[in-house]
């Protein structure tokens, strides 16, 4: 390796780390909710910084650089379940459990878990990462018109799921409040 090489090589390997430092939980916690399980989130979490090293050069600057990581996780995530097809994907005893009555948060995350993948793609980032749907629409290299329809049919699958139970009305209405 040249000095030029070993130079530029520090450089993007300063960078990736910065990035994890900054965005790393923010990717782990949208991978928990695509996967349902710690080690298969932690999983998605490490190739996608691999990738974003190995490509790192490639990030055209069109978005920002945590919607690329946002892309290549997807990517990742995609990738992981064509190899595991046959492996049910089930919430695990990690789920985030962050509000008010846990048990609550639970039922919903298994909601969440049970939605068809292109709805729960598009629930976690714009409804769970706070992203608006244009940029979920650019991750996924979807129509933002499709983007809109699965966080609404999500929204109402999760309301269906929950009809009935006796869940904490506030926490209820912060997850399927209207759109960003």
């Amino acid at each position: 390796m040249t000095p030029g090489e070993s130079d530029r090589h520090a450089q993007v390997l300063a960078s990736v780390e910065a990035a994890y430092s900054e965005w790393g939980s923010s990717l782990f916690r949208f991978a928990m909710r695509l996967c349902g399980n710690r080690d298969d989130a932690e999983d998605i979490v490490v190739e996608t910084f691999t990738q974003a090293y190995r490509k790192w050069d490639s990030f055209k600057g069109t978005g920002t650089r945590l919607n690329w990581l946002y892309g290549i996780a997807v990517n990742r995530h995609a990738m992981s379940r064509r190899k595991q097809r046959n492996r049910p994907e089930a919430i695990s005893d990690d789920a985030p459990a962050s509000a008010t009555n846990s048990l609550d948060r639970i039922a919903i995350e298994a909601a969440i878990v049970r939605l068809p993948l292109s709805q729960r793609q598009s629930f976690v980032l714009v409804k769970s990462e706070g992203l608006t749907s244009k940029e979920a629409a650019e991750i996924l290299g979807r129509p933002l018109g499709t983007v809109l329809y699965e966080v609404h049919q999500a929204v109402r699958a999760i309301r269906a799921q929950v009809v009935g139970n006796d869940f904490e009305p506030q926490m209820l209405s912060r997850l399927v409040e209207a759109e960003p």
